[in-house]
């Protein structure tokens, strides 16, 4: 029997990466994936992808855009509803 973590993987394995960054192109570096060691730094955009499979039936994979913040990620909806707090106005010259 399979590892609860792996049930619905496909043998185990997570089939594409988690995320990529999102800028002039729609898959920018950083990737979110184990080989990629680029730093993330403010005011990058992510997709982070997780994804559900259920082997012989189907996947479901559900794409949510973070902004990456001195004080750290938030998704995009919530980013442009809420004022940056002074920390990351400071450092966008805002």
């Amino acid at each position: 029997m399979p590892a609860a973590g792996n049930a619905y993987r496909p043998d185990g394995e997570f089939p594409h990466h988690g995320g990529h960054g999102v800028g002039l192109s729609v898959f920018d570096d950083p990737h979110v994936i184990p080989a990629d060691e680029q730093r993330l730094e403010s005011w990058m955009v992510l997709a982070l992808e997780p994804g559900v499979y259920l082997p012989g039936r189907f996947g479901v994979r559900r794409e949510n855009l973070f902004l990456v913040t001195p004080d750290g990620g938030v998704e995009l909806t919530q980013a442009v509803s809420r004022p940056l707090t002074a920390r990351a106005q400071a450092d966008w010259n805002v």
